[in-house]
């Protein structure tokens, strides 16, 4: 009785942990704890009216029937206060993943920077992750390497009024999850 408490316990202190969620002009930064690898899902992603060419170059949203904007996450490579940022994405048990160890970290977290990438559909989607979707999913990252990119920016070239809230849930190797809301600022 003693071993199993013990084993619920620690998987409690030694899960998946969250901090912080800091929304700046430029990024989402997450901070992560306790895992190796991570994905993240986004559930009912908001249905936006138009991708420009900034944020779709290939003009996919004039192919399929419906455009999201969706955190996307990984092979960012930007400037923080204080150091440089980089994910990257790797392929491991049958999913793409970051590999966290590759973040910067700050006072024992690492960083996850997230940005606005719009998907496309043909058939409406109820979640969806920006690495790991459907083969009928096409999602443009022009938007990780843009240089000029800030979320006002990227909201208005995606025609989105108002706030932009994300409910997601963040995956480690392990199973362990945590959902959480990320609001965007849309003055």
């Amino acid at each position: 009785m003693w071993i199993s408490l013990l084993l619920i316990l620690s998987g409690f202190v030694f899960g998946l942990e969250i901090g912080k969620v800091e929304v700046r002009e430029r990024d989402v930064m997450i901070y992560v704890k306790d895992a190796e690898r991570i994905t993240l899902e986004v559930f009912d992603p908001p249905k936006v009216s138009r991708a420009s060419p900034n944020l779709d170059p290939k003009g996919l949203h004039r192919i399929f029937r419906y455009t999201y904007a969706v955190p996307c996450y990984g092979l960012a490579y930007y400037k923080d206060e204080t150091e440089n940022v980089f994910a990257l994405v790797k392929i491991g048990d049958d999913a793409w993943s970051v590999e966290t160890e590759l973040m910067p970290k700050r006072n024992g977290f690492y960083l996850l920077p997230l940005r606005i990438c719009p998907c496309f559909s043909d058939v409406e989607l109820k979640e969806i992750d920006f690495w790991n979707k459907p083969l009928e999913v096409a999602c443009a990252d022009n938007s990780l390497i843009w240089i000029n990119y800030t979320h006002k920016e990227a909201l208005k070239e995606l025609g989105f009024e108002g706030n932009l809230i994300f409910k997601v849930r963040i995956k480690d190797e392990k199973g362990d999850r945590k959902t959480l809301e990320i609001r965007i600022p849309n003055p």
